[in-house]
């Protein structure tokens, strides 16, 4: 592959069009210089994007379009052409690239295009690279570049070498391919990681696995456990039931035994209240007056005996309590008496501790007579020089005190001093500080204050919006209360054809209803139900079939006889009356079916077999034949008149032919205890209707749920930009009160620099008079000195000195064992204290226990 053509139009210097044709091999272009040698090049390297604007000796792209007399060109365009014969690229034929870039009001605009077809750089790039060529190798040698390669080390042109050569693109790949493994192995490892976790979750869950299957197996055993323990309890139940009903026909007996007794006993009393009455009216004919007044003595006596009889439970209750005070007291006093005893024993260890301290005191004060009486008789003889050592001594003491004083007085000051300086270096510096702060803060007042203004126009929107919701949500709870006021009434409507349902089949034995009631708990397996329950019919025929069939739409239908004995046995057992049962499979043996003339349908008047009127499942229909078998439905009493001959006929007011010509009839009500299809379907109706209008409640429901989420999310937002907004407003106000704060501060600190600067002043100055009193109080301190040391010589050889020290030490010690003694004579005056209000609470609870028993003794 070669460049076989190179077109070049407005570019650089050639301002027309100009095709420049290259041959296979090698190609030379001469020419002087300015001719435009080097801009050849330089369109090669524009075209196919192989260098920049500044590799192209021009400052900006738009400087390559050609320019004339200060005039420049709208666009240029340089196309190159490639002989493709050895298919290096991925076309057919030669292949033409083109760039093309247009000047604009606002810049420039750049174009690529292959073979006249639009593309971009990295796609151009992508195909020269199939055909070897790079825009970071030395595919075009530029003026200088083979100096510059002559000048480089070996190693860099090595790197030239296997760029030209394409090494360097392998070396790029295994590099990469290296990270790539890199990536591959740490992938790897992580997915060891992943791994290793995997298997010790899975070993868990095995673990979980046993225990699911131990629990499994264990709630089977107690599956089993709770049968069993059903069973027993089933018997035990059984067994309390027939204890319970002899005990109810025995409680009857006696019922009935005091019933007797009792209409008895009513019969003596309406006997005794008459005989009262004539006496009473005997004693009033005969006391008058005196009569009155016993009766009225009587309810006296008996209000009294009431009184007496409450007051009697009013006092047990009042000795209840004062027993249960008393039980209280004693233990109380119990407590106390052992703290006494606790008292006591703490006092005697006191008054022994007291009776120790008291003999160490003696000895001590003892000890200290002895030596005052040493020192009284070695002052005889040095008593003038004694007294004068002592107030020379006393007089050092005063004096080295005062200038202690002095010193720690002065040490204040200076520390005074130093503080005031600190505390001005530092109060100046919260003032610099302050001042920034004011600054920083009128700063974020601003800030906020923009974005309050941008939070109150976003509360707005959010406050309108949460209006329009409001009115969406009013909307729908109005359609709620209009779609549940319509279900409400479809219930009720429902209820009444259920009403009427249950009314049809209220109307049975107490036999068959205890059947059905057992086979509805399970009780009695095989149980299909009654033979009104079995079938439908329309209501027109509704009273004929059930004065056809009579009593036997009470029977009950069984699978078969075993079922049957097993019912009647259970009515037995509880006495539950008589039924009669249908096993089927004996009655389809029989009826499976039955012959009916068709020719009598044809007569006037005629119905239908009864048969043919009622709707079943197809197993029942031998049932049916069995209780209507031949008999016929006519319109009226005439036609089955007219009919009677040897067949059975029922008409639809509801009168009986039989087949021996017995017949009934007259007024005749419909027992309802056939299920009519019309109630049937208008309960099925009423059902569908309330389906579809809980459908709709439950759409409006979930409407009124977004919008109330809805509602509930823009009241949040609204909420949360209030929120916003007060804490924005808030903040605001912070800083403007920190503002004002600040401010205060920086007036607070110019004064207390004020105040420090002038306290180290003072300071200073007392400060210095100190300093002059210290140096004062210092030689009048070595004169006394210098006088003691005189003194003392002179007592060199006396015993005074001495007796002096042990006399000190044995007077210290005294005063501590005095202490000592004080202090334990107070404890025991606390702990005689504390016995003594112990004894006084004894006492009194005492006296409360003798009050106590005297009113018990009293209330009895």
């Amino acid at each position: 592959m070669h460049i076989k053509k190179l077109i070049i139009r407005n570019f650089k210097s050639f301002g027309k069009k100009v095709e420049i044709p290259f041959y296979k091999g090698f190609t030379v272009i001469s020419g002087p210089n300015g001719s435009g040698k080097s801009n050849i090049v330089d369109s090669i390297l524009f075209c196919l994007g192989l260098s920049t604007a500044k590799s192209l000796r021009a400052e900006r792209l738009t400087d390559l379009v050609y320019s004339c007399n200060g005039k420049q060109c709208e666009e240029a365009e340089v196309s190159i052409v490639f002989d493709n014969s050895d298919a290096k690229l991925p076309f057919e034929g030669d292949v033409t690239i083109t760039r093309r870039i247009r000047l604009t009001d606002k810049g420039y605009y750049s174009y690529y295009y292959i073979n006249g077809k639009s593309t971009n750089l990295s796609e151009i790039q992508r195909l020269l690279s199939n055909a070897g060529i790079h825009s970071d190798v030395y595919n075009v040698i530029m003026q200088g570049d083979v100096t510059r390669i002559t000048e480089m080390t070996p190693v860099q042109r090595r790197k030239i070498i296997d760029d030209i050569a394409g090494i360097s693109e392998f070396d790029e790949k295994k590099e990469k391919a290296i990270e790539e493994l890199e990536i591959v192995r740490e992938n790897i490892e992580r997915i060891n990681a992943v791994l290793a976790e995997v298997n010790a979750r899975l070993q868990q869950l095995e673990k979980d696995r046993q225990e699911a299957l131990r629990y499994k197996a264990l709630l089977e055993e107690k599956e089993y456990c709770n049968r069993l323990l059903t069973t027993h309890r089933y018997r035990n139940l059984v067994a309390k039931r027939n204890r319970l009903e002899s005990e109810i026909a025995r409680m009857e007996r006696e019922r009935d035994r005091l019933s007797a007794r009792i209409v008895e006993i009513n019969e003596k009393i309406q006997a005794l209240n008459s005989e009262a009455k004539e006496i009473t009216t005997k004693i009033a004919e005969v006391s008058g007056a005196a009569y009155t007044k016993i009766q009225e003595r009587i309810v006296e006596i008996n209000s009294e005996i009431e009184a007496i009889r409450k007051s009697g439970e009013l006092y047990r209750r009042e000795i209840a309590r004062l027993q249960e005070e008393k039980t209280k007291l004693a233990v109380s006093i119990s407590k106390l008496r052992e703290e006494l005893e606790s008292c006591n024993e703490e006092i005697e260890r006191l008054a022994i501790e007291r009776i120790s301290l008291q003999s160490v005191v003696d000895e001590t004060a003892a000890k200290l007579e002895l030596i005052k009486a040493k020192l009284e008789e070695v002052d005889a003889k040095y008593s003038q020089m004694r007294d004068r050592l002592l107030a020379k001594k006393e007089e050092l003491e005063a004096l080295k005190e005062k200038r202690a004083e002095l010193i720690r007085h002065a040490d204040r000051l200076t520390d005074v001093i130093r503080r005031a300086e600190l505390d001005i270096i530092e109060l100046k510096k919260q003032k610099e500080r302050a001042e920034g702060t004011i600054a920083s803060i009128e700063k974020s007042i601003s800030e906020r204050t923009r974005e309050l203004e941008s939070l109150e126009l976003e509360a707005g929107r959010l406050i309108k919006l949460r209006n329009e919701i409001d009115n969406t949500l009013f909307a729908l709870r109005n359609e709620l209360s209009k779609v549940e006021e319509e279900i409400k009434a479809k219930e009720v409507e429902l209820a009444k054809v259920r009403a009427e349902l249950s009314a049809v089949q209220s109307g049975f034995s107490k036999a068959v209803e205890l059947v059905l009631e057992a086979k509805e708990r399970k009780a009695l397996p095989g149980v299909y139900g009654t033979v009104a329950q079995l079938c439908q019919v329309d209501e027109a025929y509704a009273l004929a079939l059930e004065t056809a069939a009579g009593s036997a739409l009470q029977y009950i239908v069984v699978d078969n006889e075993d079922d049957a004995v097993r019912a009647i046995k259970y009515l037995k057992q509880i006495r539950g009356g008589r039924a009669t049962f249908l096993p089927l499979n004996r009655i389809r043996r029989n009826f499976e079916k039955i012959n009916l003339d068709r020719k009598v349908l044809s007569e006037k008047g005629v119905i239908d077999y009864a048969v043919n009127l009622i709707k079943c499942e197809g197993k029942f229909k031998p049932i049916f034949n069995f209780i209507f078998r031949d008999t016929l439905v006519v319109d009226s009493i005439d036609t089955a008149r007219r009919l009677m001959d040897n067949k059975r006929l029922v008409t639809l007011e509801g009168d009986l032919v039989e087949k021996s010509g017995a017949m009934s009839g007259g007024t005749a009500e419909k027992r309802g205890v056939l299920l009519s299809r019309e109630l049937l379907e208008k309960e099925g109706r009423l059902m569908e209707e309330i389906t579809v209008l809980n459908s709709k409640k439950a759409d409006v429901i979930r409407k009124l749920r977004l919008e109330e989420n809805r509602r509930r999310e823009a009241q949040q937002a609204v909420d949360e930009i209030g929120g916003r907004i007060s804490s924005a407003r808030g903040e605001v106000s912070s800083l403007k009160s920190r503002i004002d704060e600040e401010k205060e501060k920086v007036s607070g600190i110019d004064a207390r620099i004020r105040e420090r600067d002038e306290e180290r002043r003072k300071a200073f100055e007392e400060l210095s008079k100190i300093d002059a009193e210290i140096e004062e109080l210092g030689r009048e301190v070595s004169r006394v000195s210098e006088e003691i040391e005189g003194i003392e010589r002179g007592l060199r050889g006396s015993e005074i000195p001495k007796l002096s020290k042990e006399y000190e030490k044995l007077r210290d010690e005294l005063s501590r064992h005095r202490e000592a003694l004080m202090s334990v004579e107070k404890r025991i005056e606390a702990a005689d204290y504390r016995r003594e209000q112990i004894k006084r609470v004894i006492d009194e609870k005492n006296a409360e226990m003798r009050r106590i028993d005297g009113e018990i003794a009293a209330l009895t």
